[in-house]
């Protein structure tokens, strides 16, 4: 009985996540009316079979469950295009993004989502980080968010890639790479697991730049 009482309570504070973040979105993106808001379709790829930006929804079918795709709505509640915007407020607002949509997937689980930068910069080697409330196991996102809708290229810090490149990390790091964001529209996002290995096994590349 005291488990039943504990996923309850679990469940409920998890409902109040949900909706105190979309009303917070609200506030910081309109005018707190509740309008129909951004949706993110979510590509999450298990393998990978080249570039990031190239795996159509036919060529999921032909590779089972190798990619996965799915759509979250209202992520961005009143979210309307934005001009102007410079990279730290792009990344930001792809940060929140991403919140929004693991808040909507994990709601009613044992699974916790903590934005590290919520309140202000955190400087840690992620930006959101998932607990499993049963084995206490952790998995590390990282965010990319760009304006464009076919920018393959990003960056990422040494100190991001010392950390993502540990072997008791590598398996639990991922990094959402989120197209479109501030245009308005709804964005795309796609979803490495252990990049590391990827780059290893040459499916992804990693450049240098002078």
């Amino acid at each position: 009985k005291e488990e039943e009482e504990e996923a309850k309570r679990r469940a409920l504070q998890c409902e109040r996540e949900f909706q105190l973040e979309l009303e917070k979105s609200r506030r910081v993106n309109g005018t707190g009316e509740k309008k129909v808001g951004a949706n993110a379709n979510v590509v999450t790829h298990e393998r990978w079979e080249g570039r990031m930006n190239s795996t159509s929804k036919s060529d999921a079918l032909n590779h089972g469950s190798d990619v996965e795709y799915l759509t979250y709505r209202d992520v961005i509640p009143n979210m309307n295009k934005v001009d102007g915007v410079d990279w730290e407020k792009c990344g930001r607002l792809g940060e929140r993004v991403v919140f929004n949509v693991l808040i909507q997937k994990y709601r009613g689980t044992n699974v916790s989502v903590k934005w590290m930068n919520e309140i202000e910069e955190s400087n840690s080697f992620y930006d959101i980080m998932l607990t499993d409330g049963d084995s206490h196991a952790k998995t590390f996102i990282e965010v990319k968010a760009t304006r464009f809708r076919d920018k393959n290229a990003f960056e990422i810090s040494p100190w991001e890639w010392d950390f993502a490149v540990k072997p008791e990390v590598a398996d639990r790091y991922q990094i959402w790479r989120v197209f479109g964001i501030g245009d308005g529209g709804d964005v795309r996002i796609v979803v490495i697991h252990n990049p590391a290995r990827l780059v290893r096994e040459k499916k992804i590349g990693q450049a240098l730049i002078i």
